[in-house]
């Protein structure tokens, strides 16, 4: 199995192409924007993608989705709790409401286990490939921070628990794709992730910090 990533739209979204080499089949991951882009890497790779699958539905994740469906005509996957996110931007529904929690959905030789991990967004979903040892996670979780969660429907508590729940049990070497900045594995955020090792905590509805080795990390870190 093969994982190409594209830098896309204006918030530097990454567009994750996941493929096997076999037959060229491929998932394509939150078209977020620069649709010409995808499709030229695509069908200069010589691929063929069997589904579209969206971690949520803020813009800068589904930006491109139209032009990307409407090229390929493949099925679109989302949660239905951010189905509404995609009326609001003039797009239409999804072709296929993920709505089990843990199922493994098996598309077309791949097997991807979809988890609901609300927080960030309503309907965020994180796509794990167990078998391969990594995870597209959207903005659930980045290197070295976790998602925004002064959105409307975002909520932090919510959004720590589904990490807790999820993504902290994995093993060190599992790598995890957010959908912006670098790559990273669930050992290095346990260990340098301040959201994740206890260094910053959320009481009484604000950020504490608690106390971290090196005093002017906080100074340099974007939450």
């Amino acid at each position: 199995m093969e994982m190409m990533r594209l830098k896309v739209g204006d918030y530097g979204e990454y567009c994750y192409i996941v493929s096997e080499e076999e037959k060229g089949r491929a998932l394509i991951f939150d078209p977020g924007g620069h649709p010409d882009e995808i499709i030229d890497y695509i069908d200069n790779n010589g691929l063929k993608p069997v589904a579209i699958l969206i971690t949520h539905g803020h813009h800068d994740h589904i930006s491109g989705l139209e032009e990307v469906r409407d090229y390929y005509r493949v099925p679109v996957y989302m949660h239905p709790l951010d189905v509404p996110k995609l009326a609001l931007a003039g797009q239409r529904e999804p072709d296929i409401l993920i709505e089990e929690t843990g199922k493994v959905y098996a598309i077309d030789g791949f097997k991807v286990r979809m988890e609901h991990v609300p927080g960030h967004s309503a309907g965020s979903v994180i796509y794990f490939f167990d078998d391969e040892n990594f995870a597209i996670c959207g903005d659930v979780i980045f290197k070295g921070s976790v998602g925004r969660t002064d959105f409307e429907d975002g909520d932090f508590e919510t959004l720590m628990r589904g990490i807790e729940r999820y993504l902290s049990p994995l093993p060190d070497d599992f790598i995890l794709m957010p959908g912006h900045a670098e790559l990273t594995t669930i050992g290095e955020e346990k260990k340098e992730n301040s959201f994740l090792n206890g260094h910053i905590q959320f009481k009484h509805g604000k950020f504490v910090w608690v106390e971290h080795p090196d005093k002017d990390w906080f100074k340099h870190q974007e939450f």
